[in-house]
């Protein structure tokens, strides 16, 4: 996709000596703005920062139905707005390296004050030891 080009700032000397102070007013609204919606479409969003969600690293162990061995709960970073669903993007054995997960892992949570608590994991393999990178959307 490509990257959006430079962009003409609004700057007073651009207008007339009257204009002066309104242009002042409004070009510096202005400009910010567009300075944001700039850097975003060029690549610079971050999906820690910029998107309604969060990124946690959690360590888990299920049993053979999914269900995980300890309590295993996180706390969110938009603690009251409601979680629409939880994604996991990583997943990696941390009792053997040779052991994978036998699918994607999708899971089943509750919400809780603060935080998820994790029902179930499926695709897991279980009483391994995993690092999970998930994201909980908002």
């Amino acid at each position: 996709m490509p990257t959006l080009k430079s962009y003409k700032r609004i700057i007073t000397q651009d207008y007339e000596a009257e204009q002066e102070k309104l242009i002042e007013q409004l070009g510096g609204t202005i400009n910010d703005a567009f300075n944001d919606v700039y850097f975003v479409l060029n690549g610079k969003t971050d999906l820690r920062t910029n998107i309604a969600c969060t990124v946690k690293d959690v360590e888990v162990s299920v049993n053979a139905t999914g269900a995980p061995i300890n309590r295993t709960v996180f706390t969110v970073k938009n603690p009251t707005v409601p979680v629409a669903g939880i994604t996991v993007i990583f997943a990696q054995n941390q009792t053997n390296s040779a052991v994978y997960p036998t699918s994607q892992p999708f899971i089943s949570f509750t919400p809780v004050e603060g935080g998820i608590l994790i029902n179930n994991i499926t695709g897991l393999q279980p009483n391994q030891r995993y690092l999970i990178r998930l994201i909980a959307w908002n």
